[in-house]
């Protein structure tokens, strides 16, 4: 079907261009008084949104989820991960998800929010009676906020890790030392 320019492109095909809609719903953020956010990307044509931040109170990741839940337009899902995982790549969020979140815990569904004529998911007959609704997950994929300084620590190597090491070793494994 024709999706009137709003395609949910399957991966790993990449929607047209950056994800605008990520900078609107990060200055909504900062216009909501939500600190210290440190990404916001979208994906899967903006029906996925992912907020990557450093969590200063308990309540803090919710916070950041319901405001871009509430001003993400179409959006489906909206995951909030720390500030250690890159919310453009798809591969570190489904690992925050995997081992950060519990999913009796770190899970919300928002019924009736908003969303569009143009949303592949919403069924024929609710669009001819003008429904546009659906609904939302949030998945908290945070480490928790009450025990974060006991929460095991990430065995990845940092970017200027990985730089450091590939400075010191590349010439000798390339053979130009």
């Amino acid at each position: 079907p024709i999706l009137l320019g709003s395609p949910p492109l399957k991966p790993p095909r990449h929607h047209c261009g950056l994800p605008f809609r990520a900078g609107g719903i990060w200055s909504n953020l900062d216009n909501s008084g939500i600190t210290d956010i440190s990404g916001v990307w979208q994906h899967v044509s903006s029906l996925m949104t992912v907020v990557a931040l450093k969590q200063r109170y308990d309540g803090h990741a919710k916070r950041a989820a319901l405001v871009a839940a509430g001003n993400a337009y179409m959006g489906r899902l909206v995951v909030v991960v720390d500030d250690d995982i890159d919310p453009s790549n798809l591969n570190d969020v489904m690992w925050a998800i995997a081992t950060r979140s519990e999913p009796s815990e770190s899970v919300d569904i928002i019924r009736n929010g908003w969303s569009s004529g143009l949303d592949p998911r919403i069924s024929p007959a609710d669009k001819d009676r003008g429904i546009t609704s659906h609904s939302k997950l949030i998945i908290n994929a945070c480490r928790p906020y009450a025990w974060l300084d006991q929460f095991p620590p990430t065995t990845a190597m940092s970017r200027s890790e990985a730089r450091a090491i590939e400075a010191k070793w590349l010439p000798v494994i390339s053979g130009r030392v």
